[in-house]
């Protein structure tokens, strides 16, 4: 039996559309960027398309596997923090807001819950102030803060292959400085 292509295309988009749900629902894409992209793509045609539903789905499995990574080397809710801290959620929910504007701390959704990266705190649950150029020359080139957790939770090129978390102990300088060298390639 020969399919008409057509068909094949009908196919096609309908494991399209279930991968985006997919993708959706598991926090792995935004509903809005997704619209956005199809009507860009729709206007420059299918050359430029997304890949098939199956790489997408291949693509944000290893996207989720990262960001998991990073989740096991720890975190913090501000649920947390407050009955560490014996605070109410609220107050402490507010300070973390404070202290994302201010970017000195960052904060990511994980199964509907706000985390932040247990690096970024002192053994008080006090804030590191000297992630916050660091995270502020990130954020100013639009890394998102899931991008910003990798480069300082993860071997980095701008360090030599070391990992910021580690030489932010004894030199801040040097880590602020491979944020601002990463900053300056992004803007070439």
């Amino acid at each position: 039996m020969k399919v008409r292509e057509s068909e094949r295309d009908e196919t096609a988009v309908g494991r399209a559309d279930v991968a985006d749900e997919w993708l959706i629902q598991w926090g792995l894409a935004d509903p809005s960027a997704a619209v956005a992209e199809e009507a860009v793509l729709g206007a420059v045609g299918d050359r430029y398309r997304r890949p098939d539903p199956e790489t997408r789905l291949l693509n944000a499995c290893r996207v989720h596997a990262a960001r998991q990574g990073l989740v096991d080397q720890g975190t913090y809710t501000v649920k947390e923090i407050a009955q560490t801290l014996d605070r109410a959620v609220n107050t402490v929910h507010k300070q973390v807001q404070r202290a994302r504007k201010r970017s000195e701390l960052l904060t990511v959704a994980v199964n509907g819950e706000t985390h932040m990266p247990e690096v970024l705190y002192d053994d008080g649950l006090d804030v590191r102030r000297e992630w916050q150029p660091v995270i502020s020359v990130l954020r100013d080139i639009g890394m998102g803060d899931w991008g910003i957790w990798r480069w300082i939770a993860e071997p980095n090129a701008g360090l030599s292959g070391e990992i910021a978390a580690e030489v932010i102990r004894t030199d801040p300088e040097r880590v602020y400085e491979a944020a601002r060298r990463r900053a300056s390639q992004a803007e070439v």
